[in-house]
């Protein structure tokens, strides 16, 4: 379900992907790699504010999910909140072990909070 709604996703029928997802979510609530990506996909679907809410879900329920907090990263950075958005993003950046993905937007968002700023 997950691929099916990022394929949907993809073609630009968000909200078929959104129905998809919160079918997969529905199957397991309590994950939080399906609670990020129902945001992800509400995100995709326009309805931000209940993206905002499944993504801090996501956190609260497996603090140690290096994906939740890099969407919630994510999300934050969206709304060009860098000051909240870095923080969360250094924390996945921490518990994923410096993955090349959060390394990147790690440091794009960082880069968007101080242009002119290189970091490494």
């Amino acid at each position: 379900l997950s691929r099916y709604a990022c394929q949907l996703k993809s073609q630009g029928r968000f909200e078929e992907g959104l129905a998809a997802i919160r079918k997969a979510h529905a199957l397991a609530p309590e994950s939080a790699r399906f609670t990020a990506e129902v945001g992800l996909h509400l995100h995709a679907a326009r309805h931000y504010e209940e993206e905002m809410t499944m993504l801090m879900r996501a956190v609260r329920q497996d603090a140690g999910s290096a994906d939740a907090w890099l969407h919630l990263g994510l999300g934050l950075a969206r709304r060009s909140n860098f000051d909240a958005a870095i923080p969360a993003l250094e924390r996945a950046d921490r518990i994923s072990g410096a993955s090349d993905q959060v390394r990147y937007w790690l440091n794009w968002a960082r880069a968007k909070r101080n242009p002119g700023h290189v970091t490494s």
